[in-house]
């Protein structure tokens, strides 16, 4: 792959769009991987810019995304995502501790 100099993105439609537009390229991509199975995987992959390059993002708009203020890094969203949920019932946090009153026999 060449290395060539990123135009910078501009665009005067608001983040979400842009975003909406990316997710939905993205879900006609792997629609399009996804019925060429039945081929060679690493053939099909490695000629994808030749057949659907409509369907590829350009890499400024990912820079774009990336770099927005708006969007959380993708550092931030593994940090609250990835980790386990620390939740505290109201439960937990009664005393005493609630009896049965009614037998689950």
């Amino acid at each position: 792959m060449s290395v060539a100099r990123l135009e910078e993105y501009r665009t005067s439609e608001p983040i979400e769009m842009t975003v909406s537009e990316c997710l939905t390229t993205l879900l006609k991509l792997g629609r399009h991987i996804a019925k060429q199975l039945k081929g060679n995987r690493k053939t099909e992959l490695d000629t994808l810019q030749e057949k659907v390059p409509e369907l590829l993002l350009q890499q400024d708009v990912i820079v774009y995304m990336l770099q927005s203020k708006e969007l959380v890094s993708p550092q931030q969203y593994l940090q609250t995502y990835d980790r386990p949920l620390n939740v505290v019932l109201d439960s937990d946090l009664t005393w005493p501790i609630a009896t049965r009153l009614y037998p689950y026999n």
